[in-house]
């Protein structure tokens, strides 16, 4: 945190909480910190720091066949300030970056952390459901992509629910294909499962 505040992000004090470990179901305890979305470009952030080495709890592949968190998309009206923002603030740094990815009309840079990523996605072209979306909902979280290990399989279980899912179609990152989960069903939050090759 004082490097954080050193570089002037405010970052709220840190508050003590405890959680239950279920491997052997003892409280273990961590902190948490605040960062406003005025120093991360748009998203809300929380610092967190175990008391002990975090191990994640596998909650199960599920019916869908979930494999991770994939990376997280952050809409922003400018996006060479954004990225600047993010390193200067949280040290993330861009490892790749595209142009129009497929003729999308907006451009994006991504920020590993871990083996996720934070895509920062700005409009370039008034049109396209990207710009739309934009309009009506500006700068902030935009959506979640998980990864599952099928994509048709997924589509074809989400739809045998009642769910809506578009088509899987290209993801802009290369040899990797989407869906999106319509909104009415994930409770407001836009979700895209993606399958990597």
């Amino acid at each position: 945190m004082r490097w954080l505040r050193g570089r002037g992000v405010r970052v709220a004090d840190p508050v003590t909480s405890s959680i239950v470990d279920r491997s052997n179901e003892s409280l273990r305890g961590y902190q948490s910190a605040f960062i406003s979305r005025r120093d991360t470009a748009g998203l809300n952030c929380f610092l967190c720091e175990y008391d002990s080495p975090f191990s994640p709890v596998d909650g199960g592949k599920g019916a869908l066949k979930v494999n991770k968190l994939d990376h997280v998309i952050i809409a922003t009206d400018d996006l060479d300030e954004a990225t600047r923002l993010w390193e200067r603030n949280l040290g993330l740094k861009p490892d790749a970056s595209l142009n129009h990815p497929l003729g999308a009309g907006f451009k994006v840079a991504r920020l590993p952390i871990g083996d996720a990523f934070l895509e920062l996605v700005q409009p370039v072209q008034k049109e396209g459901r990207f710009y739309k979306q934009f309009q009506q909902r500006g700068e902030g979280l935009f959506s979640i992509s998980v990864e599952v290990e099928d994509l048709d399989e997924a589509v074809a279980f989400l739809r045998g629910n009642g769910v809506k899912v578009s088509d899987p179609e290209a993801s802009i990152w290369p040899g990797a294909r989407l869906a999106r989960i319509n909104h009415e069903h994930t409770h407001g939050v836009s979700i895209q499962l993606i399958q990597r090759p």
